[in-house]
């Protein structure tokens, strides 16, 4: 069993961008998403809606850094967040809520009905 395909797309070592990781629920009226966003203040996070999906972009406190050994040295920080996360239905994000504690970011948005 190895990584899937797309593996190497959560980093972006150009841009210096990291995907979080994310858990999505879904209820009968709405979704609630988490995102894991470790080394980011609630002020630098920003969150992007369209009619079936949201953007979560944030900016680390802290560059994240990774060495990597072997046949040949690889330095690379990583400065912030991206995450595209597409919904499988309409929402409304005018009535979106969300909080971030202990580097956990918990967004509710309505489904439109």
């Amino acid at each position: 069993m190895g990584f899937p395909e797309d593996f190497d797309s959560l980093w972006d070592d150009v841009e210096g961008c990291m995907e979080p990781l994310v858990e999505v629920r879904e209820t009968y009226d709405a979704f609630e998403i988490y995102v894991d966003l470790p080394y980011v203040r609630g002020e630098s996070i920003e969150v992007r809606f369209s009619e079936d999906a949201l953007l979560v972009i944030a900016k680390c406190s802290k560059a994240i850094k990774f060495n990597k050994w072997g046949f040949s040295q690889k330095r690379t920080e990583y400065k912030f967040f991206r995450k595209l996360i597409k919904l499988s239905h309409k929402i409304d994000p005018k009535k979106a809520t969300s909080s971030f504690k202990n580097g956990v970011l918990r967004i509710r948005v309505p489904k439109l009905q």
